[in-house]
Order: C-alpha cells, then sequence, then structure tokens
C-alpha cells in the first residue's frame, strides 16, 4: 500500500508524509517565533495565527488535488486519473485570503501578518517535499544517472530533492531580507515578503514541473502545452504580482503607520510614555482620595464645634 504505514497512534495510519509535515510544524514554530518579537505580537496570538495557517494550508492544497481531479473529469468525459490529491499551489491562496480575514478579528495589519508568517510557510513546504522524495511520489523521468525509486520501479530523475533545496533558498531568502530589513539595510513595503517568496518559488517550481513524470497526457498539455500545475502557479505568480503592484503603487498604504518601522528605541520610548501616563492617572487618584478625606475631616470638625 502507498504510502507505507510506519505505525499507528490509536486508530490513525502515520506514514512518512505525517512525520515530515510535524517537522515541517516544528520548523513553522521556531521560525515564527524568531519573527514575532518584531511585530509585538503576543504567544496567544501567535498560537492561533499557527494553527489557522496549518489548517488552512492543509484544506488548501486538498481542495486543489480534489478540483484538479474533477477539471480532468470534466476534460476527458469522466475518465478517472489517479494523482495526488494534495498540491501546495492550494495553500499558497488559501493561507493569505484566510489570514485576511483573521488578522482584523484579533487586531492586526493583514500584511504585518503574512510578513511575520512567511518565511515559516515555506519552510512547511520544502519539508513537504522531502516527504514527497521519502515516500516515491511526484518523481521525475527515467534517468540512468538518477536515484532509485521504489514506486516507479526504475532509476529516475530526483527531481522532488532539487525542488526542496530551491523552496529551502526561498526560505533562507525571505530570512535574510527579514534581517536586513531589520537592521535597516534594505527598505521593503511592509507586506512585501509573502509574495516576493511566492513568486520566486512560482518560477522555480514552473521549471521543475517539466523534468516531472505523469503518465497521463492530460497532465502535460492541460491548456496551451502547459500543466493543469503549471497553470496554478501561473495564476498564483500573478496574484502575488499584483499583491505588490497594491503595496508600492497605492498611497494608502504608505501613509498609514505601519508597527514594523519602529525602533526598538522608539518602542522603549513610546512605553515609557505609557507608563508616565499610567502614574498620572494614579498620581491623580491619590489626589481624590486625599482630598475627599480632606473635605470629610474638614465637616467633622465643623459639626464638633457647632455641637
Amino acid at each position: 500500500m502507498f504510502p507505507e504505514t510506519l505505525f499507528r497512534i490509536g486508530g490513525m495510519s502515520i506514514t512518512i508524509y505525517e512525520i515530515m509535515y510535524g517537522v515541517g510544524l516544528v520548523g513553522v514554530c521556531l521560525i515564527c517565533l524568531y519573527t514575532k518579537k518584531r511585530f509585538n505580537i503576543s504567544f496567544l496570538h501567535y498560537c492561533i495565527y499557527i494553527g489557522i495557517s496549518l489548517v488552512l494550508g492543509l484544506v488548501g492544497a486538498r481542495y486543489m488535488g480534489e478540483i484538479h481531479i474533477e477539471v480532468i473529469k470534466l476534460v476527458t468525459d469522466g475518465q478517472v486519473v489517479p494523482t495526488s490529491s494534495m498540491r501546495t499551489s492550494g495553500a499558497l491562496i488559501l493561507i493569505p485570503l484566510g489570514m485576511l480575514i483573521v488578522s482584523p478579528l484579533l487586531k492586526h495589519s493583514f500584511r504585518v501578518i503574512m510578513d511575520f508568517m512567511a518565511p515559516g510557510i515555506f519552510c512547511f513546504f520544502t519539508c513537504a517535499k522531502l516527504g514527497c522524495f521519502l515516500c516515491g511520489c511526484c518523481y521525475g523521468w527515467h534517468d540512468d544517472n538518477g536515484l532509485y525509486n521504489k514506486v516507479a520501479g526504475d532509476y529516475v530523475f530526483p527531481v522532488q530533492i532539487y525542488e526542496a533545496a530551491f523552496i529551502l533558498l526561498v526560505t533562507v531568502m525571505l530570512v535574510v531580507l527579514y534581517v536586513l530589513e531589520n537592521k535597516g539595510k534594505v527598505k521593503l513595503r511592509c507586506g512585501a515578503l509573502y509574495p516576493i517568496g511566492t513568486i520566486v518559488y512560482c518560477i522555480t517550481r514552473f521549471g521543475w514541473e517539466k523534468q516531472r513524470y505523469y503518465k497521463y497526457d492530460i497532465d502535460y498539455n492541460f491548456i496551451f502545452n502547459i500543466s493543469y500545475w503549471q497553470l496554478m502557479l501561473i495564476i498564483a505568480a500573478v496574484l502575488a504580482i499584483v499583491w505588490l503592484i497594491i503595496l508600492y503603487r497605492v498611497k494608502m498604504f504608505s501613509v498609514i503607520p505601519e508597527p514594523r518601522q519602529y525602533t526598538i528605541w522608539q518602542i522603549r520610548e513610546f512605553t515609557d510614555n505609557i507608563s508616565g501616563k499610567i502614574e498620572n492617572r494614579q498620581r491623580n487618584r491619590h489626589k481624590k482620595k486625599a482630598q475627599k478625606h480632606k473635605a470629610k475631616a474638614d465637616m467633622l470638625k465643623k459639626q464638633q464645634k457647632k455641637n
């Protein structure tokens, strides 16, 4: 049976996919734990965003695969093509849409949250693609100098490893941009990290799709001599480009003060001002209480003199 069950927890079968998803989730948690410091995100909200993005990513990837199966049925007059039901392009699209709804509910800027999560999301994609390699799916064409694939029963080009390596480079690129921007050496508009990563990912993945082996011709020539998945990558890249254009062309996004632009000294100054206001309020309360006590004491003295 594919994929092979390594062990069971209760009634749940654990395969190498679930293990690599777990490793990816740990990577997301560690990277976002580092990036959340800059954006002043509480630990509770950090946990909420991690959980929601994980659910949205898995649901988006699953439904994108199901849409692919249904589309192929329409194109081939009902022919069922066995294919993977998990595709990362669905996660690329659904996670931002979900964060667009959730972030305002938690009183956060959508752009800030996407910058906060961008490196972690691509780290998860890296581990997911390594899971494909270890399970043996999504392999490349026959290659005498390639690696043996037990699912294909042949020596094939290990396209999954190259894909994982390039996604890892995207993750490292986003972390470096984050660090350089934090130090003031690079100036990016708030919310630009995720679309930048998506564009680079889609361009590299588009090329690697040509190296992947598909059993059915419909996967290669879905429309305009490109595969269905290459079409989805084009759509994701176009949406990311539109995102960047809106960020840099719409004046509204340059006028609104953005949390990431504050330095640590500005934050300390801001907190000092808040603490000063709190101290002033406390002093005013003590003064009012003292005035009330003095007024009561004066009233008692007047009553004693009358008596």
